[in-house]
């Protein structure tokens, strides 16, 4: 089963709950972790002994913001492999973009997600 780990400005709001569920019943996933902040993502990455399958990240994150720590994702060996997929509830077509150039995997806006 995949591993996903999730950092969203938002917590974890009740759309998160609910795809964590769904994903759960399915056997899409075995493990679904929630991160607050960018900082609190990396710090969990860089002491982790195995990584995510999936990574999704907000766009707006607090302090460096989902778009640099994809950035940092992609230029790093240990994590450029992992495919990561960028959402937001709003993002203009040159957000959409830089987040494609950098090496998202897709990008979501997350009402339509959820």
């Amino acid at each position: 089963m995949k591993k996903v780990l999730i950092c969203t400005n938002v917590g974890k709001s009740q759309a998160h709950v609910q795809m964590d569920n769904v994903l759960k019943h399915i056997g899409a996933i075995s493990d679904l972790k929630f991160f607050p902040s960018d900082l609190a993502l990396l710090k969990y990455l860089s002491t982790a002994q195995d990584y995510p399958d999936l990574i999704t990240l907000d766009l707006h994150l607090p302090l460096k913001g989902g778009l640099q720590i994809l950035k940092i994702l992609k230029k790093d060996k240990r994590w450029k492999h992992i495919p990561v997929i960028m959402t937001c509830s709003e993002a203009s077509t040159f957000e959409i973009e830089a987040c494609h150039t950098a090496g998202a995997e897709s990008f979501f806006v997350e009402t339509i997600l959820f």
